[in-house]
């Protein structure tokens, strides 16, 4: 057996779609482009498993092996494996200050380390802020705001006129990878686009965001704020990109070539009978809607890739294939047929 594991592509070499690889090479382009003298926000947008996070590793990769590429440091922030947007905060000015490998802008940010510890050390202890140490801020930074308030605001502000002055010395473009707001609550969101604003809008450092915006801008909705959600994330993103449709053909193509290579190497036939063949086209053509993202191709795979070996010989094929899409994108209707056949 065989199964997709849904992953994100890392490379270019992956991508199975016409046209991605290009518009990560744009991407890449216009934001080594952007200024060096102010802080940008750049968001991907698109519906959940459509392939943004593939894009962005592509997008990354562009950046990293181009000539300018050494002037590029990239960092990866996953919110959502926080307890708190506070430790969020003190993960990025850490690794702005400690983690920038292979790159000569470590040696400036470096040093800040030893200024940085202390000053969070004078409150509860270093604890998260460094990888491998305990947790003894996680109670005391609940929020962005509140770790400005942790270290005092004329230490954060000198912190990050510091790390500024860094930046610029250095000539490098810091690019921070956020993915996956959207699996965030409606707190951790806000609480991010906080962070990206205020607290971390350093002058040399472009966000890449990726998100589904319908989720997140109702998730923002139903905070009950004073501002829309839309509002709201209009005014943090400049530069709002959508993530161009794949083409249909292009994912027909994926699934009947994922459905050959499964009967294929389970010795499986289909019936020869042309009605069978016309049957299951007609079929497709109407359920193909619900195939309309590489996430539900790679789930409809894996199901069939589990079943077909199990009745094989017992069923026909076609028929197998056609109940089991039901149940995997229709299961109401799927219990529907099983419990009055």
């Amino acid at each position: 057996m065989s199964f997709n594991s849904d992953t994100p592509i890392s490379s270019a070499k992956e991508n199975k779609f016409s046209g991605r690889y290009s518009y990560a090479k744009s991407i890449a382009k216009a934001i080594k482009s952007l200024q060096n003298d102010r802080s940008f926000v750049v968001a991907l947008y698109s519906k959940w498993g459509y392939g943004k996070t593939s894009v962005m590793n592509m997008v990354k990769q562009q950046l990293k092996k181009s000539k300018v590429g050494k002037n590029i440091f990239c960092i990866d922030l996953v919110p959502w494996n926080f307890v708190s947007s506070g430790e969020v905060a003190r993960y990025l000015f850490y690794e702005l200050a400690e983690d920038c490998n292979n790159h000569k802008i470590k040696k400036f940010l470096r040093k800040k380390k030893e200024y940085i510890k202390p000053t969070i050390n004078s409150i509860s202890g270093i604890a998260q802020f460094i990888p491998g140490f305990g947790s003894a801020l996680g109670s005391t930074l609940k929020t962005s705001t509140e770790f400005i308030s942790a270290i005092g605001i004329k230490s954060y502000q000198k912190i990050k006129s510091e790390l500024e002055k860094d930046i610029k010395k250095t000539g490098k473009k810091v690019v921070v990878f956020i993915d996956d707001i959207d699996r965030l609550d409606a707190e951790g969101v806000l609480d991010t686009f906080k962070l990206i604003k205020s607290v971390a809008n350093i002058k040399g450092v472009v966000f890449f965001l990726a998100f589904d915006y319908e989720v997140v801008t109702a998730m923002l909705d139903n905070l009950h704020t004073t501002e829309r959600g839309k509002d709201f994330i209009d005014k943090i993103v400049q530069i709002p990109l959508e993530l161009p449709h794949i083409d249909r053909i292009e994912l027909d193509d994926l699934f009947i070539s994922g459905l050959n290579n499964i009967l294929a190497h389970n010795h499986t036939e289909t019936p020869d009978e042309d009605n069978s063949k016309v049957s299951f086209g007609l079929f497709y053509e109407d359920v193909k809607k619900y195939i309309d993202t590489p996430r539900s191709i790679s789930r409809i795979l894996n199901a069939l890739e589990f079943v077909i070996p199990l009745l094989e010989g017992e069923v026909n094929t076609l028929d197998l294939i056609c109940l089991e899409m039901i149940r995997v994108f229709k299961p109401k209707l799927y219990n529907t047929i099983r419990d009055n056949k």
